[in-house]
């Protein structure tokens, strides 16, 4: 096709590649059934996604035998590896992608940045991001491909357990925590990051040594780094939504200077590069995820001593800091059109804490002024979220977005399904809507999180936008009680977590509370 080639000849190469070619092998760590449904599902969808499989061109080349028996597909992993350097390391930035790359195709397995069990665990966190037919999520169930990724790394994570913790182990640990939680095993992916903070406190304490030069040194030290600091920002943004304190202790180390800002690309989309500013936000968001971790520590430890008064004082004080980081932000970091997708998170995220923050205080045993107050102020950061996801989408569209997008915009319905029935507010509520769907289509856990605010959306007899209300009966359809069986969360239902009103239902975590409100027993999940 990039030759010019003729129509009859594009067919012809079109239709042998799709009678030869297998995209995925090695899946035999899965029984026969499980590689029945794959194989359908291979066969399903085949003649669109092929085809824009073919003008692909990943802008990172990567080759992967070495590391996984999962595929031996080149193209496949390139693909995978450039999504996942395109919209999420940017965010999740705990990894020196220079290096990674580097080592990974070099195909050495006793490197220093990388080995089989994070390039599993990368790989399998990818997939959700890609439309490839044998990576996406179908029917609220991630990808067999995915899942033998995942079966993989846990398989090599129980021999890199016997050894002292080391670089691609902490990353990888903290890929696969992810990868677990947004599946909707969360209960499964929080002990794996409890296992990922124990180990990299260790590896800061203790870390490896290197016997190449003082350059060397400097990249380990500095990757070592990056890493604690990554890992920190990560478990902060989890334990918010969670809404548990954070239990990491702040890296020793500053966060590492800025030196690979670089260009940035929407791929899969054909745009011209712009700057990306990676480095730079990085150590903004460090800044920030000080203040997000004492505010978790503030909220959520029910051992604290702390009076209503004094913390509301804390809150007020940290929430002012916070504004005063948003506004020094220098112009190349604010909200503007065509701003790299990571800069437009990262003000989202300021709005998440935002809003837990006061959400948190408006509860009956809160000075009720304060309350109020709050309640308005959660309004119109709510607004503010809605009006961020259309830029996103203005700019990159709905299809690719990170997953903090969920914690934002569940966090900002729940907000305004108790807010009035006004015109700006039924627009950010159907903007928020669509958002979550889009992203309910790739993890499974957004699935729950979409189910729940449907569920308050009624318990609360909000009458919703008329575009929200068909959006959701379209999900509903969707929906059935496989999906809730699937599904073994700790999330939270924020509206019952903050007690709210909310008829007779008194559970706090999303799996119980959809039992309780569709009358499921979860003690038969494990037959599902």
């Amino acid at each position: 096709m990039r030759s010019k080639s003729t129509v009859d000849h594009v067919k012809f190469r079109i239709n042998q590649e799709l009678s030869s070619r297998q995209v995925v092998r090695g899946l035999r760590i899965l029984h026969d059934p499980v590689e029945r449904e794959w194989q359908d599902r291979h066969v399903f969808h085949r003649d669109v996604l092929q085809i824009r499989r073919l003008t692909d061109s990943p802008p990172h080349s990567v080759t992967c035998q070495t590391w996984t028996t999962v595929t031996d597909d080149d193209e496949l992993a390139s693909h995978l590896i450039s999504i996942w350097l395109t919209w999420d390391k940017p965010w999740y930035n705990w990894m020196d992608e220079h290096l990674f790359l580097r080592d990974m195709r070099r195909g050495m397995l006793h490197s220093d940045y990388c080995s089989p069990f994070l390039v599993n665990a990368v790989l399998a966190w990818a997939c959700p991001y890609s439309d490839y037919h044998e990576a996406r999520t179908k029917d609220g169930a991630v990808s067999v491909l995915m899942k033998c990724f995942i079966v993989e790394a846990r398989h090599l994570i129980e021999e890199e357990m016997k050894n002292p913790p080391n670089l691609p182990t902490v990353q990888g640990l903290t890929f696969l925590y992810l990868a677990l939680a947004l599946s909707g095993q969360d209960r499964l992916g929080y002990q794996s990051m409890v296992q990922t903070i124990a180990m990299c406190e260790e590896l800061e304490r203790s870390p490896p040594k290197t016997y190449g030069s003082e350059e060397d040194a400097q990249d380990l030290e500095r990757t070592i780094a990056l890493t604690c600091w990554g890992v920190y920002n990560m478990t902060t943004a989890s334990f918010t939504s969670f809404m548990r304190p954070q239990i990491m202790r702040k890296p020793k180390s500053s966060p590492p200077t800025p030196r690979y800002n670089g260009t940035w690309t929407p791929y899969p989309r054909q745009a011209d590069p712009i700057l990306g500013y990676n480095d730079e936000l990085f150590h903004v968001y460090c800044d920030v995820q000080v203040i997000a971790a004492e505010l978790t520590q503030l909220l959520f430890d029910d051992t604290s001593t702390l009076s209503k008064s004094v913390q509301e004082a804390k809150v007020i004080t940290l929430c002012r800091q916070l504004l005063e980081r948003l506004d020094s932000m220098p112009a190349h970091l604010q909200l503007r059109e065509g701003a790299p997708a990571s800069v437009l998170a990262h003000h989202v995220w300021y709005q998440v804490i935002i809003l837990r923050m006061y959400l948190a205080v408006q509860t009956p045993d809160h000075n009720q002024i304060l309350a109020k107050r709050s309640r308005s102020l959660c309004i119109d950061t709510a607004v503010r979220v809605a009006e961020i996801v259309r830029l996103h989408v203005r700019s990159y569209g709905c299809e690719l977005m990170i997953n903090m997008y969920t914690q934002a915009c569940s966090l900002a319905l729940y907000t305004l399904l108790d807010a009035p029935n006004t015109s700006e507010n039924h627009l950010a509520i159907t903007t928020l809507c669509v958002c979550l769907r889009a992203l309910s289509k790739r993890w499974p856990m957004v699935m729950g999180i979409l189910r729940m605010v449907q569920h308050y959306a009624k318990q609360v007899r909000y009458t919703l936008p008329l575009d929200a209300d068909r959006l959701l009966v379209g999900f509903e359809d969707d929906w059935n009680r496989r999906q809730t069986r699937r599904l073994i969360s700790i999330y939270p239902q924020p509206a019952v977590a903050a007690n709210s009103t909310l008829g007779s239902v008194d559970v706090k975590d999303m799996s119980r509370f959809l039992e309780q409100m569709e009358g499921l027993n979860l003690d038969d999940t494990q037959n599902a």
